[in-house]
């Protein structure tokens, strides 16, 4: 009887051990499917990130172009200013030179 008992005792820990084990291959199994997801899902996070690192630097080349058309305008700007105070100086001294030299009422 202790052989029967014993030998059932191993069938018992055999049958768990096998319903252990389909449950340990049925949960890798579903790991690797997600870390698979996991994989694809970077892989279109890492395509986007390089897209969208892409348009930023077209962006700030565009800005960066933006900035010396606007620096050099602002030259241009100033020298006009520049020309435009000078003429309008000449002017203020002709008009002033004018209303000195006039004879006054007496």
């Amino acid at each position: 009887m202790d052989l029967q008992k014993t030998i059932e005792f191993i069938l018992e820990q055999q049958a768990r051990s096998a319903s252990r084990q389909e449950a340990l291959e049925a949960l890798v199994y579903r790991m690797a499917q997600q870390q698979q997801e996991l994989i694809n899902h970077f892989d279109h996070f890492q395509h986007e990130m390089t897209a969208i690192q892409l348009t930023i630097v077209q962006e700030q080349k565009r800005l960066a172009e933006a900035q010396a058309r606007l620096t050099e305008e602002q030259g241009r700007l100033a020298q006009a200013q520049r020309h435009t105070e000078e003429r309008l100086n000449a002017l203020i001294a002709v008009v002033d030179g004018m209303i000195r030299d006039r004879p006054r009422p007496q």
